[in-house]
């Protein structure tokens, strides 16, 4: 009596960094034929991630699912599976056959598709932006693909690298809102770009936060209590400006920009708690004197240079987290923790 079955080289195979889908080679093998059978096999695939593919008993919840565009039927032995969709799962392959009007068939689904995570250099040389690359290693150690949740990274695996708070963030940005693109997940170059995107257009708005500053009540009301300082203790006036932020520090915005400002607070210049804010100080009178005897102290004033350019001063993590309430909206020390990364 004839038999069939599936072989394959490997049950584990995986995109490139390219990226692009591996080629899957398989064979039918008959046995129990006459040596003259002239046998033709048809061959069928499908390849489908429903789940997150468990290698060690965890499971991570609301993954996305993903089945590959139907695939053309393949004539011939031995034949490369046409997979022409980046993506990760199960591949379930059936092989037809028929001898002396016996049908022959086989299937295996124990055959695997993962993905390949970028090496370091590659990873250079697709993000041009030496926070964002900060940004990958703080966010996902540099992984798009991961089957583990202690953090190692390893070069290759069944399953995106999904984020560990279940809310569907995923890959080298763990990019969750807005909701990661299908291509977001499967692709690490598109993943790379797109975070880069995002931050760029929070930085962008760090460029503006000193003339927003500048509108606010509650610093034209601290800039006009300095003026006012200054001419009772018969200083010359000064043009008080708030400088743009340098480079350094618009990096630094817009990586807590892209964290989140967290939840309103009263009393800021803005209604949230910025990276940074204009820098205030107690003016002690050199002149005058209270009916202590002792010298006059200002208000909360700005603090400036001689020029009349008020400092900015970075909101630490600490010191977000008491104006927080103690209650943590976000990471309070995100900023740091990005900057201190490897590149």
């Amino acid at each position: 009596m004839a038999n069939i079955a599936i072989k394959v080289h490997n049950t584990h195979h995986y995109m490139s960094t390219v990226p692009a889908m591996p080629k899957i080679a398989v064979q039918a093998v008959v046995t129990g034929a006459p040596p003259q059978a002239k046998l033709e096999f048809t061959w069928s695939f499908k390849l489908e991630y429903n789940s997150f593919i468990a290698t060690t008993g965890a499971r991570r919840r609301n993954v996305r699912t993903k089945v590959h565009p139907p695939m053309t039927a393949q004539k011939g032995n031995p034949v490369v599976v046409p997979l022409s969709t980046l993506m990760c799962g199960k591949l379930t392959v059936t092989v037809e056959t028929s001898l002396n009007g016996q049908k022959l068939s086989a299937s295996r689904d124990d055959i695997f598709v993962g993905g390949t995570n970028p090496s370091v250099a590659e990873l250079h040389g697709a993000v041009n932006q030496r926070v964002v690359r900060k940004m990958i290693q703080q966010e996902s150690g540099g992984k798009q693909f991961s089957d583990n949740f202690n953090g190692m990274w390893s070069a290759h695996a069944l399953n995106p690298n999904w984020s560990s708070d279940n809310l569907r963030g995923v890959g080298l940005g763990q990019l969750t809102n807005p909701p990661p693109l299908d291509e977001d997940i499967w692709n690490w170059r598109k993943n790379a770009s797109h975070l880069q995107q995002r931050y760029s257009a929070k930085r962008a708005s760090a460029a503006t936060l000193h003339t927003r500053i500048a509108s606010s009540q509650r610093y034209k009301d601290e800039a006009k209590a300095l003026s006012d300082w200054r001419k009772a203790e018969g200083l010359s006036p000064l043009t008080i400006t708030l400088p743009a932020l340098d480079s350094d520090q618009q990096d630094r915005e817009g990586l807590r920009a892209y964290n989140g400002f967290g939840i309103r607070v009263a009393g800021q210049y803005l209604d949230y708690i910025h990276e940074f804010e204009p820098a205030t100080t107690v003016v002690t009178s050199s002149k005058r004197k209270g009916s202590n005897g002792q010298p006059l102290k200002s208000s909360l004033v700005l603090d400036v240079d001689s020029t009349g350019h008020v400092k900015w001063v970075q909101i630490s993590g600490a010191e977000r987290l008491r104006r927080y309430g103690g209650v943590k909206h976000g990471e309070p020390d995100y900023v740091a923790r990005v900057l201190a990364q490897p590149d």
